[in-house]
C-alpha cells in the first residue's frame, strides 16, 4: 500500500503513516458495522481484556509479530462474543442521529488506535522505524503515546455514554 501511496504523490517519509491512517479508518467503520451502535463499549472491553490475556500469558512464544497480532484480535472477538457483548451495553448519548454516529465514529477510532499502538508496540523496531515517519512514531509508540492511547477510549466512553 506504501508504494501506491508514493505512486500517487504522498512523500515517502509520509507514506506508512497515510498507510495507517487509512487502515485506522477502514478498521474503524468495520468495527461500527461489526461491534453494532451499544456494543463498541463490550468490544473496547474485550480488547482490553485480551491484551491483559495476551501480555500476562506471555505470548512471547509466537514467532513473528503477525501471528501474536491474529492471535490477539482472535482472542478479542472471541471475548467479545462469548463474555462482553451479551452483558456489557454502553449507550453512546446524543440527542440526534448525527450526533450518535460521530461518538460512534469517535469511539471506534479510539479503539482501532489503541490496537495500533499494541501491534506497533510487538513489531521490531526496524520496522517502525522505517514504517512511520518520527512524528508516527512519536504518535503511536512512545511510552506517553501509548499511555493515552490507552486511556482515552475509557475516558471517552466515561464521558459520552448516555446517563440512564
Amino acid at each position: 500500500m506504501t508504494n501506491f501511496l508514493i505512486g500517487i504523490g504522498v512523500p515517502k517519509l509520509y507514506a506508512g503513516d497515510v498507510a495507517l491512517f487509512l487502515m485506522m479508518i477502514l478498521a474503524g467503520i468495520v468495527l461500527i458495522f461489526i461491534a453494532k451502535k451499544t456494543k463498541l463499549g463490550a468490544f473496547s472491553y474485550a480488547i482490553y481484556a485480551a491484551y491483559f490475556l495476551t501480555e500476562v500469558l506471555y505470548f512471547d512464544f509466537v514467532k513473528g509479530y503477525l501471528l501474536k497480532a491474529m492471535i490477539f484480535l482472535g482472542m478479542a472477538f472471541g471475548l467479545h462474543y462469548l463474555l462482553f457483548k451479551p452483558t456489557v451495553v454502553v449507550k453512546l448519548g446524543g440527542k440526534s442521529a448525527v450526533a450518535k454516529w460521530l461518538r460512534r465514529i469517535l469511539v471506534a477510532f479510539l479503539i482501532v488506535g489503541f490496537v495500533a499502538t499494541i501491534i506497533l508496540g510487538w513489531m521490531p523496531a526496524k520496522e517502525v522505524k522505517d514504517l512511520l515517519s518520527p512524528l508516527g512514531r512519536k504518535i503511536f509508540v512512545t511510552d506517553f503515546a501509548r499511555l493515552v492511547w490507552a486511556v482515552l477510549p475509557l475516558f471517552v466512553l466515561a464521558v459520552i455514554r448516555k446517563k440512564d
